[in-house]
C-alpha cells in the first residue's frame, strides 16, 4: 500500500512517490533532539583535546604539563564544570541557529532519495555548524582553537546521525502503517 493510500486510513506520511524524504514539522523536531543528544554524547571525548589545548596556546607555562594532565583535569574540572556551564548552553543555542539551515537543507533534498546524498550534505551542515560555533568561541576568548577540534569533530559526527537514525524511525513508521492497513480485513489493499 502507498503512502497515499495509508493516509486516507488516518496514517499520515509526509512522504510520496514524488518527495520520497518528505519529513513533517514533528519528525524535524525529533531529528534536531536527536543531533542535539548525539552531540551532547560525542562531545565527553572532546573534553580531552581542552587541556593539551591550553598548553600549546601557552595558557599553562609548560606545554608538557597538560598532556601529562589531560584525563585527571578532563575529568576532575572540564567534565564537572564544563559540561554544564559551557557546553549544554553552547550546544542548545547551536542547535536553535543551525536548526533553519538544516530544515532549509531537507526540504531542498526532499525529492532525493539517496541517502548517502543526504549524509553527506548533513555532515557538511554539521561541520559548518561546529566551525561557527567554534569560531564564536575563539573570538570571545571562551577557548583557543586548538580546543575546539573535538567539537567542531563531535558536531560533523552528531547532525548526519541524528538525521539518519530520524529518517529510519520514520520510513519504519511509514512500513508499520502501511502493514497494518494492509492486515486489516475489508480495507482496500486488503
Amino acid at each position: 500500500m502507498s503512502a497515499e493510500d495509508a493516509a486516507g486510513f488516518g496514517v499520515e506520511s509526509p512522504r510520496s512517490p514524488e518527495q520520497p524524504m518528505a519529513f513533517s514539522v514533528g519528525e524535524f523536531k525529533g531529528g534536531v533532539f536527536r543531533a542535539w543528544g548525539w552531540f551532547l554524547l560525542c562531545s565527553l571525548p572532546a573534553f580531552l583535546f581542552v587541556p593539551p589545548a591550553l598548553g600549546w596556546s601557552g595558557v599553562y607555562g609548560n606545554p608538557v604539563e597538560p598532556l601529562l594532565s589531560t584525563i585527571p583535569l578532563a575529568l576532575v574540572v572540564y567534565l564537572p564544570i564544563g559540561f554544564p556551564l559551557v557546553v549544554l548552553p553552547w550546544s542548545i543555542a547551536a542547535a536553535l541557529l543551525g536548526s533553519p539551515f538544516a530544515y532549509t537543507l531537507g526540504m531542498s533534498l526532499r525529492r532525493v532519495q539517496a541517502l548517502w546524498v543526504h549524509l553527506a550534505a548533513f555532515t557538511v551542515l554539521g561541520v559548518g555548524i561546529g566551525v561557527a560555533t567554534a569560531a564564536i568561541a575563539v573570538i570571545t576568548e571562551l577557548l583557543p582553537a586548538p580546543a575546539m577540534v573535538g567539537f567542531v569533530l563531535a558536531s560533523g559526527i552528531a547532525v548526519p546521525l541524528g538525521w539518519y537514525r530520524t529518517v529510519r524511525r520514520a520510513l519504519e513508521n511509514d512500513e508499520l502503517a502501511a502493514a497494518s492497513v494492509d492486515a486489516v480485513p475489508g480495507l482496500p489493499g486488503a
